[in-house]
């Protein structure tokens, strides 16, 4: 598996984005970040792709 395709946590996600764990997990559950659920329903863990955290960017990224 290369980096590119590295399913990164939302802590992860949130040091890459210079925000706190917090706001990634509040984007998820407002939908704006895609997570991949793995693991059973009491101990679920989200992964995000990188190609999902660069998409919610460029949601947010104002072009003038």
């Amino acid at each position: 598996m290369t980096e590119d395709y590295r399913l990164l946590s939302t802590a992860e996600a949130a040091e890459r984005l210079g925000v706190s764990s917090d706001y990634v997990e509040q984007k998820v559950h407002l939908g704006e970040i895609r997570v991949v659920e793995l693991g059973t329903s009491r101990r679920q863990k989200w992964r995000i792709r990188p190609d999902d955290l660069m998409a919610f960017i460029e949601s947010r990224t104002i072009r003038t």
